[in-house]
Formats: C-alpha cells, sequence, structure tokens
C-alpha cells in the first residue's frame, strides 16, 4: 500500500517535521528576553547588584572596589554581644577606593559573630525590598529615597532552648 494520495503528493499524517523542536526553543529564548527586557525598562534596580566589585577582607585596602564604576557598599558587624552592638556603615567607592573604618570598628565590636557585606552599582542603595511571591522583605539594592534603603541584613533570631515561662498564667478550672 502506498503512503501517496492519487495526485501523487504524500499524505498529510507522513510530512516532514520542519522545526517544530526548533520552535519551542525559540518560544522559550524569546520570553527570557522579554523578562530581561521589561526587569531593565520597569526595576532596574533588581540587576544593579555589585558584590562582584568588592575585593578581599584582608586587602589593601579593605573592602576595595575593584569595578571601573562607582558603588555603594554597605558592611555589617554582627557582635557576639548582642543585637544592641551590632555596627552597619554605608559608602560610596570610587574605583579603586576602599573601606578605611573597618579596623575601627572591629575593636569596637564585643567580639565578631560574623560579618555580612552588600554593593550596588550607583545611584543604587543597598536595601530591602517586598519580594512579590511572598512579601518578604529580601536584601537587595533599591533606588535612592526608597524607606526601604538601609541596614539590609538582620541578625538570625535564635531559638530559645526552653520554653519560656516568665508569664505563666493560671489554669481556669
Amino acid at each position: 500500500m502506498s503512503d501517496k494520495s492519487a495526485s501523487g503528493k504524500p499524505s498529510s499524517s507522513r510530512l516532514p517535521n520542519k522545526g517544530g523542536c526548533l520552535f519551542a526553543i525559540a518560544g522559550v529564548l524569546g520570553l527570557m528576553i522579554i523578562g530581561f527586557v521589561s526587569t531593565q525598562l520597569f526595576n532596574p534596580q533588581r540587576q544593579a547588584k555589585a558584590n562582584e566589585c568588592v575585593g578581599p577582607f584582608d586587602g589593601s585596602p579593605v573592602y576595595q572596589n575593584t569595578c571601573n564604576h562607582e558603588i555603594n557598599f554597605q558592611y555589617c558587624l554582627f557582635s557576639e554581644a548582642g543585637p544592641e552592638q551590632d555596627i552597619c556603615r554605608d559608602f560610596s567607592l570610587e574605583p579603586g577606593e576602599g573601606v578605611e573604618t573597618l579596623d575601627d570598628d572591629l575593636r569596637q565590636l564585643s567580639g565578631l559573630l560574623r560579618p555580612g557585606i552588600m554593593a550596588c552599582r550607583a545611584p543604587y542603595l543597598p536595601g530591602q525590598f517586598a519580594y512579590w511571591n511572598t512579601r518578604r522583605l529580601t536584601p537587595g539594592c533599591v533606588k535612592p529615597g526608597d524607606p526601604f534603603a538601609g541596614p539590609h541584613m538582620t541578625r538570625a533570631l535564635k531559638i530559645p532552648s526552653e520554653p519560656d515561662t516568665s508569664l505563666d498564667t493560671p489554669i481556669d478550672e
């Protein structure tokens, strides 16, 4: 039995596939490009993170700007003594410039629990933004004048090892 119709052309069930897989790949790439361009247009601060521009902690100068553009840099030092001793500082660093106050801040701490750093391409500032899916505040770059600009990192709360019994309430009988 032949797969040809009376006109001599192949039947429609056997037509060669012309780019079906390429169409799907082009569609996915198109959606990715649309997402990137829309972020650049409507929320450019989301792509302004510049942590790769921050030099090493033990460099000279400390946390040197290694990029060819200005960055806004923030470091937070979390103290072992508690949140009231934590120190956060903001800097605007030109290319090649570093932080000079870190040694003084480390001497002021009562033991370093951990450091935290964040850098953003100028004019954007380190801060927090509400994540669209959960509405939780997430560290990131924000526009100048944003109410969430400022200390972007928070201390992880300790889970108490024992239940709090300071608020004993009488049991109703």
